[in-house]
């Protein structure tokens, strides 16, 4: 007589009132009754799972290794310039206070700042912890990034010029 392996013959059996469903304790064998086909036994399916969510990895740059978010406005722009200039307007604590403020400055100074973008990037400073630098940029000149400061400050806007 063929037979597919089962918890009974390893001497188990699943406990039923178990919340887990964990095997336990020993069962006698029952054999069917004679001239009765046995059928083969295949083992149940698993319930189907939803996946996890994705998840989020950390970032592979070194500690205190500076990352830039561009900070989303309602107009189109331009194609985005280029240059090794860049103005700091404000390093924040924050992430959500210094995107506020890149938008709000977005907006309210459009005509000093023009095409250029504000953006975001996050820093490590040793014991003080992550600040979140909010910059505009980049701009071809030097002289380009502190004529534009100049107008910021003017507007009460405090700006350095950051390489």
């Amino acid at each position: 007589m063929l037979s597919a392996p089962s918890a009974a013959s390893n001497g188990q059996r699943r406990n039923a009132s178990s919340s887990d469903g964990a095997w336990s304790g020993s069962v006698a064998t029952v054999a069917p009754p004679a001239g009765e086909p046995v059928a083969a036994v295949s083992p149940a399916r698993p319930a189907v799972v939803a996946p996890p969510p994705p998840t989020q990895y950390a970032s592979l740059a070194p500690a205190g290794a500076p990352t830039r978010q561009r900070v989303p406005t309602a107009q189109a722009k331009p194609a985005p310039r280029s240059g090794a200039f860049s103005l700091q307007v404000a390093a924040l604590r924050s992430e959500s206070e210094a995107r506020e403020l890149a938008a709000r400055l977005m907006v309210k100074h459009q005509e000093v700042i023009g095409s250029y973008e504000a953006s975001i990037e996050e820093t490590l400073l040793g014991n003080m912890g992550t600040f979140f630098r909010v910059r505009v940029g980049p701009f071809a000149s030097e002289q380009e990034s502190l004529s534009v400061c100049q107008k910021l400050r003017r507007s009460q806007i405090d700006c350095f010029l950051v390489r």
